[in-house]
């Protein structure tokens, strides 16, 4: 299996997440949104941890503006999600963020679907998939 398709999958089952989290946002009793949001902040930083430790050092050299831009939207939704979260924390959360939110994490998911992987494909490193398969299992995720 490719890196591109084990990381399609992640961003599939990231999708799955994000609908889930948009059903309960309005709604739904604290407790329950608090454990969404919980295991939501968790995949994500999950997904970008594998790609910061795995994937954009390899393709730095050869891709340094795209990489450094991916960076910085990986900083940007990191700090948007700690915003929400504390919004959760406080039962503060509206819609309205958490749909901007996803919304951004769906723009970022398509721009690395159209070619950060496939560019890690192109490295020819069969290890490196599973390295970055290895780095979500870590994280608990129920990965291939």
């Amino acid at each position: 299996m490719t890196v591109r398709e084990r990381m399609l999958h992640d961003h599939e089952q990231l999708e799955r997440s994000f609908k889930e989290l948009e059903s309960v946002v309005e709604g739904a009793n604290a407790p329950t949104l608090v454990e969404r949001w919980t295991a939501f902040e968790r995949r994500v930083k999950a997904h970008f941890d594998a790609e910061e430790r795995h994937l954009l050092p390899r393709l730095e050299d050869a891709h340094p503006n795209e990489v450094a831009e991916l960076r910085r939207e990986h900083e940007d939704i990191l700090t948007r999600v700690a915003d929400l979260g504390v919004r959760v924390d406080l039962h503060t959360l509206r819609q309205d963020a958490a749909t901007d939110l996803l919304q951004r994490l769906r723009d970022h998911a398509k721009r690395e679907d159209d070619a950060l992987y496939r560019w890690a494909d192109e490295l020819g490193d069969p290890s490196l998939g599973e390295r970055l398969l290895d780095a979500l299992a870590r994280q608990g995720r129920n990965v291939l």
